[in-house]
């Protein structure tokens, strides 16, 4: 459900500032609605229970539109609660939240200032029907349920430290500014990967990481190597223009692979192509295997490989060469 704000911005932040308003919306649970708008659906109708609002629709992006009756607007992130009669938003910006009527008539008539004008809730009486079904949407959709109990087959693992460092080193091919960073954020997502999670949602978000798993620790380390500009990911059904392009964006040197004879070649047949080529250069395109369909491309130097190998195997990784992936 879209509901327009004039920028990205609580009404409740003033100036003047509503403590009332933030009071109100400090009584919802902040991380169920995060939970919310990370869930596989965006709507949901309770007509079997018996709470104020049983409709319920969100939007769980955010983003920035410009339409030619009114201008630019801002769209949050939203909860919308309906009853048939009345419609209210919970809306978010900037983990924080809101609690609003809209009563806009949907046509895009009048001035600006008139559609976008919205009530804030500050009274405990209005508000108190609308944390009843929100409340009762929670427990609908299992949101409630702690990280500990959802993610309790999810277990850490132990590696070596030193191991992933030097891997981490060879897949660089050089010393990376960040690099005992890097090692310890890995190590701790190893370690415990819910935790992890929790404690670096905004990086989780940023990497596009969804939940904790037995894998987060793989994941974070393609995340971050792409990142970094050091991994190219690829559909498993490769194209040789992919493979050229990933050769020369992950060596230093920019190498460019000869045009292949046969475009119809198998995307293994065409990583053993780059890796002859490659060996020219003392350098090889391997794979960081995940439970994907996606190719996890790195270039490390030959002379490296069995200890590359033996590294990834001590870290419960397994890199191969590209056309053994």
């Amino acid at each position: 459900m879209n509901i327009y704000y004039d920028r990205k911005e609580l009404i409740r932040n003033g100036p003047p500032i509503n403590q009332k308003a933030a009071d109100i919306a400090g009584q919802i649970d902040l991380e169920s609605v995060r939970r919310l708008f990370k869930s596989k659906v965006s709507g949901v109708g309770l007509a079997s229970a018996d709470v104020p609002f049983d409709s319920f629709d969100w939007r769980s992006n955010d983003l920035m539109y410009t339409y030619k009756e009114i201008g630019e607007v801002y769209i949050p992130k939203n909860l919308c609660l309906m009853n048939g009669k009345q419609k209210y938003f919970f809306v978010y910006i900037d983990d924080a939240l809101e609690v609003v009527s809209w009563p806009w008539n949907g046509l895009m008539t009048g001035s600006r200032e008139k559609i976008l004008h919205k009530n804030l809730v500050v009274s405990e009486a209005e508000f108190k029907p609308l944390l009843e079904s929100f409340q009762a949407l929670v427990d609908f959709l299992g949101l409630r349920k702690s990280a500990k109990e959802k993610y309790s087959s999810v277990k850490g693992l132990r590696i070596k430290k030193s191991s992933l460092e030097a891997l981490i080193s060879k897949i660089f091919q050089k010393n990376c500014d960040d690099q005992t960073e890097m090692t310890q954020l890995l190590n701790e997502a190893a370690t415990d990967p819910v935790a992890f999670f929790a404690q670096h949602s905004e990086l989780m978000e940023e990497l596009e990481i969804e939940e904790p798993s037995n894998d987060l620790f793989k994941l974070l380390l393609c995340a971050l190597l792409k990142q970094k500009g050091r991994l190219v990911v690829l559909d498993w059904k490769l194209d040789p223009p992919d493979v050229a392009d990933a050769v020369t964006r992950l060596s230093d040197q920019k190498i460019k692979l000869s045009p292949v004879k046969d475009s119809r070649q198998s995307s293994s047949d065409l990583l053993k192509s780059a890796n002859v080529q490659l060996a020219q250069h003392k350098q090889a395109l391997a794979h960081i295997q995940l439970d994907s369909d996606s190719y996890n491309l790195i270039m490390v130097p030959l002379c490296d490989w069995n200890d590359i190998t033996q590294l990834a195997k001590d870290c419960k990784l397994k890199i191969v060469l590209g056309e053994e992936g």
